[in-house]
């Protein structure tokens, strides 16, 4: 079974309190780490070495590390048993559609925005000021939803903005992206970490995501494959999604996407 190791310098022991200090609470799906101490790591000093797994990490194993951009600390794997979705996944699942990434690895992205409405996001029901039942999302996953409704917009305006372009004459115009390389890859790791135990620096150390992967990402979230299958269905040319979940007909031949080149970069 694959496994990330974390290494944190001049260490003995590691508590709760030291997760959130460190930048690893995100990444423990709620469990007590497997720790030990080692008297060299990455970095050259003693530490402490643990995993959020079922077996302790052992110091002995050569290990890729890279040193972590959010906290203090190194992280590292096997290359010989590197970790995939079954090993990182968290215990509760999202449903969405499958992503398969490098390394062959099938990732399960939640779809935060259903076509034509609503989500798969986990939602509590509650009363509303006049005792009528209605529902709101649980609060930690509010913020992938907001995600997910501006990724649904950026592609709207970009499938929106391509199909004029072809009207006016320009046939072999591009759909292209306003939200930076930078916004994209942290919205897309933000889809992956809420069924898995992984944020921005797991996803570089394990090199799993392309530029295509990312888009793919990006489309699960809004549940872009079932608009395509619904177009399809219904025989209706390249449609582009609205901001309220209703397909219109962009009357282009045109990608279904974006591509992975926003306006601004080249």
């Amino acid at each position: 079974m694959g496994e990330i190791a974390y290494f944190l310098a001049k260490r003995q022991g590691v508590s709760r309190e030291d997760l959130e200090r460190f930048g690893l609470a995100g990444v423990s799906g709620g469990m007590g780490p497997q720790s030990i101490s080692t008297s060299k790591g990455p970095s050259g000093q003693g530490g402490v070495l643990l995993s959020f797994s079922k077996e302790t990490p052992r110091p002995s194993t050569a290990r890729e590390w890279r040193k972590a951009v959010r906290g203090d600390f190194w992280l590292g794997f096997d290359p010989e048993d590197p970790p995939g979705p079954e090993d990182l996944a968290r215990p509760r699942q999202v449903a969405g559609h499958l992503v398969t990434m490098r390394g062959g690895g099938q990732w399960m992205i939640p779809v935060a925005r259903s076509f034509p409405i609503g989500t798969a996001l986990p939602q509590i029901i509650v009363l509303d000021e006049s005792g009528k039942v209605t529902t709101e999302t649980v609060p930690e996953y509010v913020d992938v939803s907001r995600k997910a409704e501006r990724i649904w917009s950026a592609l709207s305006q970009a499938l929106a903005d391509c199909a004029e372009r072809r009207a006016a004459g320009e046939e072999d115009a591009q759909a292209l992206w306003s939200i930076s390389l930078q916004e994209r890859f942290e919205i897309a790791v933000e889809a992956l970490s809420v069924n898995y135990r992984v944020e921005a620096d797991e996803v570089s150390l394990l090199k799993i995501m392309e530029d295509a992967h990312q888009d793919q990402i990006l489309h699960a979230l809004i549940d872009w494959p079932t608009v395509e299958q619904w177009a399809k269905k219904n025989s209706l040319p390249e449609s582009s999604p609205t901001t309220d979940g209703e397909a219109a007909n962009s009357g282009t031949t045109g990608p279904p996407s974006a591509t992975s080149k926003s306006s601004g970069e080249r």
